[in-house]
């Protein structure tokens, strides 16, 4: 391992030929051995260094008498390992779930029993890692299980979305959507259970780019974040929008970001900036982003945009059938990248994943209800209202949690919002709306100014200012989470 920083100036790799990140990678390897693959803080990592590494990885799975297919458990700190862990199970022919090693007892359990993982990797497993050469015993299919990534469930427990090999690769070769190429460093920031991760690291390794892993401490420092990546000559990076928008901000002399990608979450108010700022919308049963809209201007919020031209995107009723044009309706996605279902959920992935009867082209074969409702605006964009299940009650009438939330963000000085209802002593639904501004902000004349743009329903009875919202690991606003009222309190009126 070397310490430095990557420079580079290679004309991208063509993986358009490819059919798996191992083949992509072999060739990246190939191309560029010397070239740095990884940088954690001080270190870094050749790609030949992180081939034989991924090898090594491999070879003791192998070893070890475990089945290919099997889904094997990484649970490490964030980490060039982990990183070679993960190359090294796909090489071994079995897939992997990572595991944060932060996360509660019981979710642990949880995911490492459904997954029934006959192997947890962790740091000590690279300890005299030398062994001998192995071969895998079966072969290699695209369609194979390449990683199980947990989503939140309606039950409570987490879901997990079983990703083929076939949908990494080809979310890798689109990379151009997001401007990616081979002289990129990509400062990788979400965490490696999140779905962002397929491109931050697969993509940019795919074409022989360079991985930046922010270290953890860095991570939560929005100030020695923007240092960090000016440093570092980050040219490309996924931040969440809340993060993102902190780091819009303080980042204005920032010469080397060329682009930042924003999503999984609602994005609002982003100033310009002279690199790409690209709003996506993506979920991990499409195995990332499926749309991209470029921001060019400052707003409340913004458009999800247009699907890219590898999928298909359908807007359904609720008796699936397509909406009128304009109309609200549920986002659908077909093609390469729509995931293998849900591990151990035959049920749920009959009810999510479904014949697509507009289409009979190759590939195209199935359609993901993503539970998520949109809506095409006359420029061919769409613009995102919110999640099915987010629609509230509230005296009879249907409300939808995005539509209040963007009328919150208009209140002078309010930088994020968050809605949710409570039941009150007697069953009634109680609006209740939470937000985060610049200065202390006067409940009365914000729910005033309220009156002026929504219905009376749609008014929240209580509003609830915080320094922050609680998140869950993948930085999105965690509403399980949010504070319960005093719905006896007279701030709980009724209008």
């Amino acid at each position: 391992m070397k310490s430095g920083y990557p420079i580079s100036n290679e004309t991208d790799l063509d993986i358009s030929t490819l059919s798996n990140f191992c083949e992509m990678f072999r060739s990246a390897s190939k191309s560029y051995p010397d070239k740095t693959a990884l940088v954690h803080g001080d270190k870094s990592m050749t790609y030949i260094e992180l081939d034989l590494l991924s090898d090594q990885v491999s070879w003791r799975i192998i070893g070890l008498g475990i089945e290919s297919g099997s889904i094997i458990s990484i649970m490490m700190e964030r980490s060039m390992n982990a990183i070679a862990a993960m190359i090294g199970v796909w090489k071994s022919h079995c897939a992997y779930v990572f595991i944060d090693p932060s996360y509660p007892e019981q979710r642990i359990e949880y995911m490492q029993s459904e997954c029934k993982s006959p192997l947890t990797i962790t740091e000590t497993f690279f300890e005299d890692l030398e062994c001998t050469p192995q071969d895998p015993k079966t072969q290699f299919s695209d369609d194979d299980l390449a990683v199980v990534i947990f989503t939140s469930g309606s039950t409570g427990n987490p879901k997990g979305v079983m990703i083929s090999h076939r949908n990494v690769a080809e979310l890798a070769k689109s990379h151009k959507f997001l401007n990616m190429g081979t002289n990129d460093v990509c400062g990788l920031f979400a965490s490696l259970s999140f779905v962002a991760v397929l491109n931050d690291i697969f993509t940019i390794l795919a074409l022989g780019g360079t991985v930046d892993i922010i270290p953890t401490d860095i991570r939560k420092n929005i100030r020695a974040l923007a240092e960090h990546y000016k440093s570092h000559k980050i040219t490309f990076t996924f931040l969440p929008p809340h993060m993102a928008s902190k780091f819009i901000q303080i980042d204005e002399d920032n010469t080397t970001l060329k682009t930042l990608v924003v999503g999984s979450e609602p994005t609002r108010n982003l100033k310009k900036r002279h690199y790409d700022i690209i709003n996506v919308y993506s979920s991990s049963e499409t195995c990332n982003y499926s749309t991209t809209f470029h921001i060019e201007y400052e707003a409340r919020t913004y458009p999800i945009g247009k699907v890219k031209d590898t999928l298909k995107c359908y807007i359904l009723d609720e008796d699936e059938n397509l909406v009128p044009e304009g109309s609200p309706g549920e986002i659908c996605i077909a093609g390469p990248q729509v995931s293998l279902g849900y591990l151990n959920n035959q049920a749920k992935t009959a009810q999510q994943f479904i014949r697509n009867r507009f289409s009979e082209e190759p590939g195209f074969e199935r359609i993901y209800k993503s539970g998520d409702i949109v809506r095409m605006l006359p420029d061919g964009n769409m613009e995102y209202i919110g999640r099915k299940d987010w629609m509230m009650k509230i005296r009879g009438f249907r409300v939808e949690a995005t539509e209040v939330e963007n009328a919150m963000l208009k209140y002078p000085d309010v930088l994020e919002t968050s809605v949710k209802a409570f039941q009150d002593d007697g069953g009634t639904n109680v609006l209740c709306g939470y937000f985060i501004a610049e200065k202390k902000v006067q409940t009365t004349d914000f729910l005033d100014f309220l009156k002026t743009l929504l219905p009376a329903y749609m008014v929240p009875s209580i509003l609830v200012q915080m320094d922050d919202f609680p998140r869950n690991f993948n930085n999105k606003v965690n509403k399980c989470e949010l504070p319960e009222p005093d719905l006896s309190s007279k701030k709980a009126r009724r209008n």
